[in-house]
């Protein structure tokens, strides 16, 4: 049986090791206090349970970029490798596990088309990706195609479990 229910990820209403495996896909970055929340998620694991979090990350070089294009579209924060590392260890977790996969070739467009941004703010992110820096082009192995802009995005799985 499977059911969902909406609450504040730092106040879990779940009792106190409910769970084999709690996982955060695409989200930590929207939360405003995210050492609560990783508590929250570690108090609601088993011993012995897992955390998985995933969570897009800027290629080397490119933070500045990252973060920028970001604040246009959303309130946010922008994670490296290391700082997910981080997280979960001062959640207390052991056994960090690291995994970093590439989406290739996502179209700008498709993800401004369905960004629920207006058309102005769309046009900016989409002028920021033509004008910005040949390094940052060249990490992101930009292309650009018929009128869209194909790039490669990072996407960190990071696991750790409760000791």
């Amino acid at each position: 049986n499977i059911s969902y229910k909406l609450m504040n990820a730092e106040n879990l209403e779940f009792d106190s090791e409910t769970f084999d495996c709690v996982t955060a896909r695409m989200c930590f970055h929207h939360i405003t206090h995210q050492e609560k929340a990783i508590k929250e998620c570690v108090r609601i694991l088993k011993t012995g349970g897992k955390f998985v979090i995933s969570e897009g990350i800027p290629p080397p070089g490119t933070r500045k970029f990252y973060t920028e294009m970001f604040k246009m579209k959303e309130k946010r924060r922008t994670y490296t490798l290391d700082d997910l590392v981080e997280l979960l260890e001062h959640g207390g977790l052991i056994n960090i596990a690291i995994e970093v996969h590439k989406m290739p070739s996502v179209s700008i467009n498709n993800w401004l088309t369905n960004s629920g941004k207006s058309r102005a703010v769309c046009k900016k992110i989409y002028d920021m990706h033509l004008d910005c820096e040949e390094y940052v082009k060249k990490t992101y192995n930009m292309k650009i195609l018929n009128g869209d802009i194909f790039m490669d995005w990072l996407i960190a799985i990071v696991s750790g479990v409760k000791g």
